[in-house]
C-alpha cells in the first residue's frame, strides 16, 4: 500500500487535493495532505518539510508529491525520512544552496510565464494574496463553475522565505524522481518542466492535460496519473 504525501503550492491549502486524497484512498492507497505554514514569514522549506513529514508518520512506502511551489520542499522531506518517490507535479525545483529567486531571475523560460504577468496582492506583512478574478484565470482557468468557485475559496496569503532562501540542501536526495506536467500550465510553463526533467534528472515527465491545479479540475485522472507514476 502506497502512502502519498502531497506538497501543496503557493496560497493552497492541503484541502484543495481532497477530491484526489479520495480517489486514491477508494483505490487502496493511504494519502495525506497537510496544510503548510505559508501565513508564517519565517517558515522556510525546511520547516514545511517537518510539517510533512509528520503528516506522513511511520508510514513504510511513501510517494511525495510535490505541487507548483511545494516542489521546493519534496526533496527535502526525503531527507527527514524515507521516501521511495518524489513526483512533481507541474512544480518548480530547487537548486542545492541556491535561492528560487536567483535561479528564477537568471532563467528566462521562468520568467515568462503567464502567472508573472498578473501580479498579485501584496500586503504590508510581506506576504501576497490571490483575487477571485486571478486565481480563476490562472490556477484554475480549466474547472467547472463550481471546482473553481471551491478552490478559490480556499486560498489565503502565502509568505516568500521559501523562495528567497538559499535552498538548505548541500545535494538533491538519493531517491527517483518522476514529473507529472500539465500541457495548458499557466503557471509553473511545461516547456520548462521537461526540460528541467530530462537535462537535470534524465526522465521523461508524464504529459497531463489542462492546467496548472489538475487536483481541482481534474482529480480522477490526476489520481490515475498518480498511481500509474508510483509503480
Amino acid at each position: 500500500m502506497t502512502t502519498f504525501a502531497f506538497v501543496h503550492g503557493a496560497y493552497h491549502r492541503g484541502a484543495h487535493f481532497a477530491r484526489v486524497v479520495e480517489v486514491l484512498r477508494a483505490d487502496g492507497h493511504k494519502a495525506v495532505a497537510p496544510d503548510l505554514p505559508a501565513t508564517d514569514p519565517d517558515a522556510g522549506a525546511a520547516g514545511y518539510a517537518r510539517v510533512v513529514a509528520e503528516a506522513i508518520g511511520d508510514a513504510s512506502d511513501v510517494v511525495v508529491v510535490g505541487h507548483s511551489l511545494g516542489g521546493l520542499t519534496a526533496p527535502l522531506v526525503a531527507t527527514l525520512r524515507p521516501v521511495r518517490r518524489i513526483i512533481y507535479l507541474a512544480a518548480l525545483v530547487p537548486e542545492p544552496g541556491r535561492s528560487f529567486d536567483d535561479v528564477s531571475w537568471q532563467d528566462p523560460a521562468i520568467n515568462a510565464s503567464y502567472a508573472v504577468q498578473t501580479v498579485p496582492f501584496a500586503s504590508e506583512d510581506g506576504s501576497a494574496s490571490v483575487g477571485p478574478a486571478r486565481a480563476g484565470e490562472v490556477f484554475f482557468h480549466d474547472a467547472s463553475w463550481r471546482q473553481k468557485q471551491w478552490a478559490v475559496s480556499l486560498l489565503r496569503p502565502q509568505q516568500w522565505r521559501v523562495l528567497q532562501e538559499p535552498c538548505p540542501l548541500t545535494a538533491m536526495p538519493d531517491v527517483e524522481n518522476r514529473f507529472v506536467v500539465c500541457r495548458a500550465d499557466r503557471v509553473v510553463d511545461p516547456d520548462w518542466s521537461v526540460r528541467i526533467a530530462r537535462e537535470r534528472f534524465g526522465t521523461e515527465p508524464v504529459m497531463l492535460d489542462g492546467g496548472h491545479c489538475p487536483m481541482v479540475a481534474r482529480p480522477a485522472e490526476l489520481a490515475r496519473v498518480l498511481s500509474a507514476a508510483s509503480l
